[in-house]
């Protein structure tokens, strides 16, 4: 499907945030369930949503990169005139061993970079979309589809609650977890936040100390107020 004119900067918009929250090769019924389920019990409005994915390729870096931003109509030089001035691009590393590009687009920002391995290219991509009105479209879409190659996407959401006692915030987390027949949960508190892990079934999954893991959850305390972070399989940012 093609899209003209402005349209297309609208539709990269709700693509990416759609990837954020489903990803690859999940249960998006499961996932949104699951993530629904946590925002509502701890009463929070949506601020942020993020993806962070790292893949191997035996083609050249740049131009995995390149063709990625590309396909999500994030590189500049490539980008509909319409759309020209929203899209964002700094280079930050291009010296023949890396490559690396920090994009924006409206409340879209992040980077993809490449480097050169003994045998192939490395090539990772990080991407946060902000919302100010706690909505987001979550229809499912494969982006990410265009990587053929083997990888995990680590996706998280961030949101602020309205429950002001940090205790009961991760209090009701770890209900909707046992309510979800969570496996493996375990919590750790670090400083004045929580941390809880789990393994959900029909969720993307890593192994840690043998153990799956497919949820992270965690309950912060900030000194403008509470928030939860939700990842799958894991948070992949600093809380």
């Amino acid at each position: 499907m093609k899209i003209k004119g402005n349209l297309w900067g609208k539709f990269t918009v709700t693509v990416i945030i759609s990837i954020l929250i489903f990803g690859i090769k999940i249960n998006a019924e499961t996932q949104e369930d699951i993530f629904s389920q946590i925002l509502k019990s701890t009463n929070s409005k949506i601020i942020e949503v993020g993806l962070n994915t790292t893949y191997q390729t035996n083609c050249s870096g740049k131009k995995q990169c390149i063709e990625w931003l590309k396909k999500m109509n994030l590189y500049k030089f490539n980008s509909n005139k319409n759309d020209e001035d929203k899209v964002s691009n700094k280079l930050i590393k291009d010296d023949g061993t890396g490559y690396c590009l920090e994009f924006k687009q409206d409340n879209v920002e992040g980077y993809i970079e490449s480097y050169k391995e003994l045998k192939s290219y490395k090539v990772s991509i990080s991407i946060v979309v902000k919302t100010k009105n706690g909505k987001l479209n979550l229809n499912q879409k494969k982006v990410v589809d265009s990587i053929n190659n083997e990888h995990i996407c680590y996706k998280y959401v961030k949101a602020k609650s309205k429950i002001d006692n940090i205790n009961v915030l991760n209090k009701q987390v770890r209900q909707v977890l046992i309510k979800n027949s969570a496996e493996n949960l375990e919590c750790i508190k670090v400083n004045k936040s929580f941390s809880t892990t789990a393994f959900i079934k029909n969720l993307d999954y890593i192994l840690d100390n043998n153990k799956k893991v497919s949820l992270n959850c965690a309950a912060c305390k900030y000194s403008d107020g509470n928030y939860i972070i939700i990842g799958n399989p894991i948070i992949s940012i600093a809380y």
